[in-house]
């Protein structure tokens, strides 16, 4: 039998990675169709580079990864500001080792929530006055709406 938090882990799984359906774009496959460049350069004015999506995501695993573990952590801790991390080298390596970094990340993410016990779930976190189920669906959430802003950056990418 499958517990919660195994469930939970696959939704964020699906969000991230999952070919699915014809209709639905993770963003790790959306992520890995951008070459250094124009990962690095947003398609419009106003529009975020997919590379400062992709950090934004990394960070979130890395945070969210903490915190269900019950250690403490500061998004300055990852690199991050109250403005989205900058893009300090737009090289092709400097881009895999984001891709990497973030890969990583949120597969940890899934692993620590696989582990966490129903119990555990349903228990509100004291430092957040949310439940950890709580938290992990605005995560799922959080991921799915940056897939979506990565699909349509690649979109726009195209018909430059």
């Amino acid at each position: 039998m499958e517990t919660l938090g195994q469930a939970l882990a696959q939704a964020q799984r699906i969000a991230w990675e999952d070919p699915g359906p014809e209709w639905f774009a993770p963003a790790r496959a959306t992520i890995e169709s951008f070459d250094a460049a124009a990962a690095a350069s947003p398609p419009g004015s106003g529009l975020n580079a997919p590379w400062r999506v992709l950090s934004h995501l990394r960070t979130g695993y890395a945070l969210w990864a903490r915190w269900l573990e019950g250690e403490e952590a500061d998004p300055a801790d990852f690199g991050a500001t109250e403005e989205w991390t900058p893009i300090e080298d737009p090289s092709p390596a400097a881009w895999a080792v984001v891709v990497a970094d973030a890969v990583a990340e949120e597969a940890r993410l899934r692993r620590v929530i696989a582990r966490l016990p129903d119990d555990v779930l349903f228990t509100p976190d004291p430092r957040f006055g949310e439940t950890p189920l709580t938290m992990i669906l605005s995560f799922i959430a959080h991921t799915s709406y940056h897939a979506g802003e990565l699909r349509t950056l690649a979109s726009a990418s195209l018909r430059r």
